[in-house]
């Protein structure tokens, strides 16, 4: 995160990568004896098994939270309302969830930007029609740039696009050094 990109914060961080390898692995060994203590091999197998919590009794030792109730939230999943579709509904994704990544608006700003992801020329398009549906716009286009150029991105003003209509949520939100969008329209 922040702390490990901005070299003033990594300076007070004294550990070595192994220190925080060797704790993840015990962190892991952990939730191994404690899944085994309850039977389960797999993750999977604790989704939705609220039956397997207990709220703490040391919660009735304080004034604010002694009231609290936690029936509601402990209750089982299989017995809301919302997930009772069957018998074998499943408490986890099992299907794989097709996003259509391969029509979004950015896989055209790709193929524009082209000139710019190969060899660093300067690309201007303007009247790129854009709907609200056109959601994160430039985020895959901005992956393209830091996976050939890094983090440093492009020199600025490499590329420089140009909206008309109406952007969706995120427009422009991830953009990756040395690129410029422009929104004629709402936001």
């Amino acid at each position: 995160g922040v702390a490990t990109q901005d070299p003033e914060l990594r300076k007070k961080f004294t550990g070595q990568p192994e220190h925080l390898i060797n704790y993840l692995f015990m962190v892991a060994e952990d939730v191994r004896e404690i899944m085994a203590s309850l039977g389960c091999r797999q993750f999977t197998e604790l989704i939705g098994r609220t039956d397997l919590l207990r709220p703490s009794a040391r919660l009735k030792d304080h004034w604010k939270t002694a009231d609290l109730d936690f029936t509601d939230l402990l209750k089982p999943a299989w017995t809301l309302q919302s997930v009772t579709t069957g018998k074998d509904s499943s408490m986890f994704c099992c299907m794989p969830q097709d996003h259509e990544l391969a029509h979004v608006l950015d896989r055209q700003l790709i193929l524009k930007a082209a000139p710019a992801l190969e060899s660093g020329s300067k690309v201007v398009a303007k009247d790129i029609p854009i709907k609200n549906v056109d959601r994160s716009v430039g985020g895959i286009l901005s992956f393209e740039v830091t996976r050939r150029y890094g983090s440093a991105g492009l020199p600025d003003g490499t590329v420089h696009f140009k909206f008309k209509g109406y952007s969706g949520q995120s427009f422009a939100n991830f953009l990756a050094p040395g690129m410029i969008f422009e929104l004629e329209g709402d936001a």
